[in-house]
């Protein structure tokens, strides 16, 4: 990738493949049983919501948007790390499921977290970020 320009296409180009292959699909992670909904929400706060302006980090971000396209397999089966309650304390959100799994892209190695919220009605994915590994 070399401008951000054509990481802004490829940003918008996965997002209208995830609106049509992932939108509410539930996946259930194997390790815990726990059913997630992939809603529009979700996909927009992990594609949408992120600036990917910095110049500096094109290749990572290059890499975070084309791990939606793992998006299923991630959330079957990453690892359970544990659970965060919402800090502003909103009615109907009780708290975040924080898995982990591994992303290898163009020979770098990232670890994945996945952040699962959970509503008194639903438990949705809400949000992918990507750490290099050292």
């Amino acid at each position: 990738m070399k401008t951000i320009e054509d990481l802004i296409k490829l940003r918008n180009e996965v997002f209208a493949w995830a609106k049509i292959e992932l939108q509410n699909i539930k996946v259930i992670n194997t390790e815990t049983k726990i059913e997630i909904l992939i809603n529009l929400h979700g996909l927009k706060h992990t594609l949408k919501g992120k600036s990917f302006k910095n110049y500096d980090m094109i290749e990572k971000n290059e890499a975070m948007i084309m791990s939606v396209k793992h998006l299923k397999f991630f959330l079957e089966t990453s690892k359970y790390i544990g659970f965060e309650e919402d800090k502003k304390m909103r009615d109907n959100i009780l708290g975040f499921h924080i898995f982990t799994n591994i992303f290898n892209y163009k020979n770098v190695e990232y670890d994945v977290k996945i952040m699962v919220k959970e509503t008194r009605d639903k438990t949705y994915f809400y949000d992918q970020a990507l750490i290099e590994k050292k």
